[in-house]
Formats: C-alpha cells, sequence, structure tokens
C-alpha cells in the first residue's frame, strides 16, 4: 500500500466518512452543487409570473425558442394521455441528476400536476 492509500484510509473519529475515498467525496460535492442550483432555481423561479396554456400555445405557434420540461413521475405521467408537443419528460430528480444538460440562455417551462 503506498503513502496515498494510508492518507485516504487514516482518519480521525471526527471526519466523516466521504473523506476516505477522494471518488465519493467529490461525487457528494457534486450533488450538493446540483441540489443548491435546483433550489436557487426554485428561488428565483417564485418571482417569475406563471404562463397560461394560451400563453404556452402562441410561444409554440411563433417558434419562440423555449424548453418545455414535462416533470410529471409515476402514474401522472404514465396514467395521462395529455402531452405538450416537444416536452422533454424529466422527473424533478432526473432535473437534479441531468442540470448540466439544460441549454442556458433559453425560457425554460416546467409543468408537472
Amino acid at each position: 500500500m503506498s503513502n496515498a492509500d494510508d492518507l485516504f484510509r487514516t482518519r480521525s473519529v471526527a471526519e466523516p466518512d466521504h473523506w476516505q475515498n477522494p471518488i465519493t467525496a467529490m461525487k457528494q460535492a457534486r450533488n450538493t452543487i446540483i441540489l443548491l442550483a435546483i433550489l436557487l432555481a426554485t428561488a428565483a423561479a417564485q418571482a417569475v409570473d406563471r404562463i397560461t396554456i394560451d400563453q404556452l400555445h402562441r410561444k409554440m405557434q411563433r417558434r419562440e425558442k423555449i424548453i418545455i420540461i414535462d416533470a410529471r413521475d409515476g402514474n401522472a405521467y404514465i396514467g395521462s394521455t395529455v402531452r405538450i408537443p416537444g416536452a422533454i419528460h424529466l422527473t424533478l430528480r432526473e432535473i437534479e441528476l441531468r442540470l448540466h444538460e439544460i441549454p442556458r440562455g433559453l425560457e425554460i417551462i416546467v409543468y408537472c400536476t
């Protein structure tokens, strides 16, 4: 075992378990940052007015560059025949995991039940 291995295996009682493995620590830090980004986006969204289905329909007719995310999960999505054309189905958990894939600079419209 190398000295680097010893460094990550030796820890005091006060250190959290994730310090045993730097990869795990980085993944946890990434997940925390993503969750913080979602919380900040949620807080910002509360300051943004909601749009009606008619307003969304007009945006779609004008071919505005928007991203529509259907955030329904479980039976709310599977049991429904209602779909907005072009919407991307991502549950809230998937949004958290794939936040880095959502383009910046476009209006994002999220809907759920």
